[in-house]
């Protein structure tokens, strides 16, 4: 079963990977719901894992 902590390891995994995307990018990759995709990508940045120093404003970027 995979799990709210699951999804934050593998979106984080992907974002490192590919950063800069809207978060419907990482949602469709990780097949996942594109709200709840969004929620992650929010909680990571409210952790400071991650950055919204992007142009969009659902963008979010890794942390340099």
């Amino acid at each position: 079963m995979i799990t709210r902590a699951t999804d934050m390891q593998n979106l984080l995994a992907l974002v490192r990977k590919d950063p800069g995307r809207p978060a419907n990018h990482y949602a469709v990759r990780l097949n996942l719901p594109h709200n709840y995709t969004r929620k992650l990508l929010a909680e990571l940045a409210q952790l400071g894992e991650l950055t919204s120093r992007t142009v969009r404003v659902y963008r979010m970027a890794v942390k340099s």
